[in-house]
């Protein structure tokens, strides 16, 4: 595994990009899933990653590893496995590897190993932590986000073509956002304004609110913390991640207990 990063830190360099990093940017943004994101904020999140090279047979991650970066293919092929089963083949650009990473500590759930040569970004966690305090979330965020939606629209389309449907699928992306400080929640409004302005919010005070009403949403985007590192409860957080989960849509966890 060769790792170099995509932004020289030090600010020394004279070139302070990677070489690669514009076809990386391009290769990117021209894949299913980030292809409507603004190419100057895929620029700043890829800035904060690092580019990982992997040859055929090398482990990107194994079942019980303790870990904490996320990753984005760029190109190649990745076999996801769990207790020697095979899971998914992981092959397009812009599919995340390891997100579970950006929500809690526990222990990876799953072996990942490159069956060719592969490129990816991987991100550390300070890419996607929020500080208590900050006045805005992670660009991260917004690039995962088009990542999840574009892989429930791909879903969806397939359940309708095996059933010989054929239904028009919303332009707009449908999001549900419970927040409820007006302060945080403004803050994610303005995001999705600022770098999505196509996606269609609604908001919701409390998670109970949302799974009373049960709307039909692309993407959901909640905090499932309900106190500060070290007291969290993580099985009280899966219970409420299983409860989202049961809408049907993907959910995307913005954490302002830090």
């Amino acid at each position: 595994m060769i790792r170099t990063p995509l932004l020289d830190p030090t600010g020394r360099a004279a070139e302070p990009l990677h070489p690669q990093f514009d076809a990386v940017l391009q290769k990117l943004h021209q894949g299913r899933f980030l292809r409507q994101m603004k190419p100057e904020v895929l620029r700043q999140v890829l800035a904060q990653g690092q580019l990982v090279e992997l040859s055929a047979g090398d482990w990107l991650m194994r079942e019980g590893d303790h870990s904490n970066e996320v990753y984005m293919l760029i190109e190649g092929s990745l076999a996801v496995t769990a207790r020697d089963k095979f899971i998914l083949r992981l092959q397009a650009p812009g599919e995340i590897v390891g997100e579970m990473a950006a929500i809690g500590a526990a222990p990876r759930s799953a072996d990942v190993q490159a069956e060719s040569a592969c490129r990816l970004v991987a991100f550390e966690k300070r890419t996607f932590e929020v500080p208590s305090g900050a006045a805005s979330a992670p660009l991260f965020y917004v690039m995962v986000a088009h990542v999840l939606t574009e892989k429930l629209r791909l879903t969806t389309l397939q359940s309708l073509l095996r059933k010989d449907e054929r239904v028009a699928l919303a332009e707009s992306a449908r999001i549900a956002i419970v927040e409820p400080q007006p302060d945080r929640r403004r803050q994610l409004l303005d995001a999705l304004e600022a770098h999505w302005p196509e996606a269609q919010a609604e908001c919701f005070d409390s998670r109970a609110q949302l799974l009373t009403e049960e709307p039909q949403v692309d993407l959901v985007i909640a905090d499932v913390w309900d106190a500060p590192e070290p007291a969290r409860d993580m099985p009280a957080a899966q219970q409420r991640i299983a409860a989202l989960q049961a809408l049907g849509a993907p959910l995307l966890i913005v954490s302002h207990s830090v």
